[in-house]
This record gives C-alpha cells, sequence and structure tokens, in this order.
C-alpha cells in the first residue's frame, strides 16, 4: 500500500472571504476506510490555500474570481473516495428520519407529519407539528412556532441542527428512569431530565410547525443556494405565484394560518 498525495484546486469561486483561510478542512469518506475501520466523514486536507485568481487586462472587478487548493492523502489502491465541503444530509436522510419519528410509540403522539406541498419536481415538502394533545374537549389556545431548515442546498449544517431541534423538541425521558448507575452516567441523566421537562414544557405552550427541507430539488440535483428555477428561494418571499415557487407559497399559506388561528 502506498500513500499518494495529490494537489486539488477548485477554481472560479466568487466570494473573497472563506472559513477556509481561517482553519477549516474539507471532508472526506473513504469506502474503504469505512469498511476496515468503520469510519465515516472525516476532516482532511493539507496545505489549505485560499487566494484571489490573476486578473486578466482589462477585467472587470466584480468579475474577480478565487481558487480554494490543497494537499490530500489517500492510503488505500482501489478506493472510491468522495469529498465534501460540510457534512452531508440528503433528502433520503430526512425521510428517514422523518418514517422513524412516525413510528415511535411515544413521539408520535405529539408530533404529526403533513404534505406542505409538492415541488417543481415533485418531491414531497414535509412540515412537522410538534405539540402536546389537548385535554378534554376544548383545544386550548397556543401561539405557534413555525422553523424552516435547508432553503439553500448547499448549507447542510442547518439540517443537523434541525434533526437536534426534534430531537430535544420530541425528547422523552425514559433514560432517567435506569438505577444503580455511576456518577457521570447519573449527572448526564440528570441534564436529559432537564431538558426533557423543557421539551414538555414547551410542547404544553406552543404549537411548533417545522419545515426541515424547504428546497429538496436542490439538495436533489446538487445546487448550492437555489430552486431550478435557478432563483434563491429565500429571496421570493414577496412572491403571489405559487407554481413557481411553491414551498414558499404555501410555507407563507400555513404562517398566515397560524396567525389566524
Amino acid at each position: 500500500m502506498t500513500v499518494v498525495c495529490h494537489r486539488f484546486s477548485i477554481v472560479n469561486l466568487s466570494k473573497a472571504e472563506s472559513l477556509y483561510s481561517v482553519g477549516m478542512r474539507p471532508l472526506m469518506y473513504s469506502t474503504k476506510d469505512a469498511q476496515l475501520n468503520q469510519v465515516g466523514w472525516k476532516r482532511c486536507g493539507e496545505n489549505i490555500t485560499y487566494f484571489r485568481n490573476d486578473s486578466q487586462n482589462g477585467e472587470d472587478e466584480a468579475n474577480i474570481s478565487f481558487t480554494l487548493s490543497f494537499n490530500l492523502d489517500f492510503p488505500y489502491d482501489n478506493d472510491l473516495v468522495f469529498l465534501a465541503h460540510c457534512y452531508p444530509y440528503t433528502y433520503s436522510d430526512l425521510q428517514d428520519y422523518l418514517i422513524r419519528l412516525q413510528n415511535h410509540p411515544v413521539k408520535s403522539m405529539y408530533s404529526k407529519l403533513r404534505l406542505l406541498c409538492r415541488s417543481l419536481a415533485g418531491n414531497n415538502v414535509y412540515y412537522l407539528t410538534v405539540t402536546a394533545p389537548s385535554l378534554g374537549d376544548v383545544p386550548r389556545k397556543k401561539k405557534a412556532i413555525v422553523i424552516t431548515a435547508r432553503v439553500h442546498p448547499g448549507e447542510t449544517p442547518s439540517s443537523w441542527m434541525m434533526k437536534g431541534f426534534m430531537d430535544f423538541l420530541t425528547g422523552d425521558s425514559d433514560q432517567a428512569k435506569v438505577r444503580h448507575l455511576t456518577r457521570s452516567i447519573k449527572r448526564c441523566l440528570m441534564l436529559m431530565s432537564v431538558v426533557t421537562c423543557l421539551s414538555k414544557e414547551l410542547r404544553e405552550k406552543f404549537i411548533f410547525k417545522l419545515v426541515p427541507m424547504l428546497n429538496p430539488d436542490g439538495v436533489i440535483v446538487g445546487n448550492n443556494r437555489c430552486s431550478l428555477t435557478g432563483r434563491d428561494l429565500n429571496r421570493q418571499y414577496r412572491t403571489v405565484i405559487r407554481e413557481t415557487y411553491p414551498p414558499v407559497w404555501h410555507t407563507k399559506l400555513m404562517i398566515r394560518r397560524c396567525a389566524e388561528n
């Protein structure tokens, strides 16, 4: 096995500043490393530089581009390797998570999955309603909180944050009933119990409407910022065109109905 080092240069980038200039590193997934050592995505790369490209004579300052360069070592022969800017979170990951959530015997009691709309490509845009069920025949009046994520497909951290929030909001306290544990584990469970009490209190007081992936088309085709229209959905909230930007239009409708109720 011979370690081979390669230099990669990604050109024509438009941002003048980058986190790669202050310590950020790319991510790599090695198929062989995963098979042999159960290692998933990990930070990699050495001699990372981010710099402005030399401008051509008469080139407009607005068209200046930048380059990201880094070295990568590949220790395995005949390996299949994937590179990423952020930890990936796919549309399939979201679907698997929502299915597990709805199949959970406890969490499904106060979390209901619904279809918000279908995207331009016909993909489902889901929303999750999380709240404590009403007691008795008269429903309690609760304020609604609407949270959306992944309007920009390339910003995968937003999906991980939304997953963490859904985990927190639907948390239960089964773990806190275990006895005869070490002191450190008991402290962890005490903290989990506090978090659980907070999540229960939030469910009692509010109705949460969560749209975990507002732009599934862009996620699936690998866009960084836009939908299939080539437009940034985050700049379309004044639109009145349902057919062109269905996720935005239906999110606005959901917010309007929450405000009316």
